[in-house]
């Protein structure tokens, strides 16, 4: 039998089904929904699979109001699904399942919205009541098989979808509402920066996990050729590998041997702020050879008075303007990243209008707006 639910202008728990708890992408989305849940005085409990990575610095962030617990969820990791053994895993989250579905139906959560976070944690839609669960998609499938694999569960998980972009959506051909997750861009603000001038040493920066589908390779490519005319820049690489991405990261540091850019490159793993090396560089390049489903990186990029460079697929297209507050560049393509450079050091274009329009743009998508528009979609679950 279905719990009833009570009416409430909202409700009075909000529990999240998320994959992973870091300082990355989604995570800091959920990080500003669940700040505006606690600003509303919402209770919030945030459910997180055994294996996942947790930055133990997310929990701390927030009072009592927000709790967090470690719990059986079945969660679609890349790394699990094309293994020969998928479907025994496939048939240990059921098993594992039914205390969670049966605590979901419960009295104890008859005022509950559940909240199933990321696509990878889409088999959490079997374990929560249909018409109390959100669910919010903030990746781009990699393959066909995952595709139709995600599509499938997105048609059946209800009406109560939240996309990352149009481009995540219009992806998977699935209607539902679009919030742009955004980013915290108060940080920056009254900041001012030098501008850059030529003769002044080119500070890079490029945020991002450390994966070929980040394309970090591309853009150490670049420098290859920027270097050939142009020594003075230092490139700062923010991120670490996933522990299946190490051979990647070993290719990169390789190539930075090989072709004498260990002077202008360094590679600084993983850093709680990286507020500061937004406000150290000139210019911050997203090279991802697989589409962003938003691109935080872009919008803090501008926030921070930076000249931004994106490849021009995913959500960048719907934040960018090409030429006016940003560059787009062609997937897998250091060639062009290295003509884009070239623009920002010999001022073919006028850099303080640019990087006005710019700020203006990212004020567009600050991460207090999506923790807005994500509460009052889950509000209206209950009007």
């Amino acid at each position: 039998m279905r719990s009833k639910v009570l009416p409430s202008s909202k409700p009075q728990r909000v529990v999240f089904l998320t994959p992973i708890l870091d300082g990355y992408g989604a995570a800091r989305t959920l990080y500003s929904v669940i700040s505006q849940m606690e600003n509303e005085g919402i209770s919030v409990e945030v459910w997180y699979p055994k294996d996942t990575k947790i930055d133990f610095t997310f929990p701390q962030s927030f009072s009592d109001l927000i709790t967090f617990h470690q719990m059986n969820l079945p969660v679609l990791r890349r790394k699990q699904v094309y293994k020969i053994h998928f479907l025994f895993t496939l048939i240990g989250y059921i098993a594992s399942s039914f205390k969670i579905r049966k605590l979901t139906f419960s009295p104890e959560y008859s005022n509950s919205v559940f909240h199933v976070f990321t696509a990878a944690s889409i088999l959490g839609i079997f374990l929560v009541p249909r018409r109390r669960r959100l669910l919010s998609v903030h990746e781009f499938s990699q393959n066909n098989f995952e595709r139709f694999l995600l599509k499938v569960l997105l048609r059946i998980s209800g009406s109560n979808r939240v996309f990352a972009s149009h481009a995540v959506m219009n992806h998977f051909g699935v209607k539902g509402e679009v919030i742009y997750s955004g980013a915290d861009i108060s940080v920056f603000k009254g900041h001012k920066k030098e501008l850059f001038k030529q003769g002044d040493t080119l500070n890079i920066l490029c945020v991002g996990r450390i994966a070929q589908t980040k394309g970090q390779l591309v853009l150490l490519q670049a420098l290859a050729e920027l270097i050939k005319d142009y020594e003075n820049f230092h490139a700062i690489f923010v991120g670490l590998p996933f522990r299946d991405t190490r051979e990647y990261m070993d290719a990169c540091l390789e190539f930075t041997r090989l072709n004498g850019l260990e002077k202008n490159v360094e590679f600084i793993g993983e850093k709680n702020d990286v507020d500061e090396y937004y406000l150290w560089s000139h210019l911050v390049v997203v090279p991802s050879i697989q589409p962003e489903a938003f691109g935080k990186v872009v919008v803090e990029g501008m926030a921070s008075s930076n000249v931004v460079v994106a490849t021009g697929i995913g959500g960048p297209l719907e934040v960018i303007e090409d030429k006016v507050n940003g560059f787009f560049v062609s997937s897998n393509s250091p060639q062009q990243i290295t003509e884009t450079i070239s623009k920002v050091l010999y001022g073919d274009f006028d850099l303080q209008n640019f990087l006005n329009a710019a700020r203006n743009r990212a004020a567009c998508f600050d991460s207090s707006l999506a923790g807005n528009q994500y509460t009052e979609c889950i509000k209206r679950i209950f009007d």
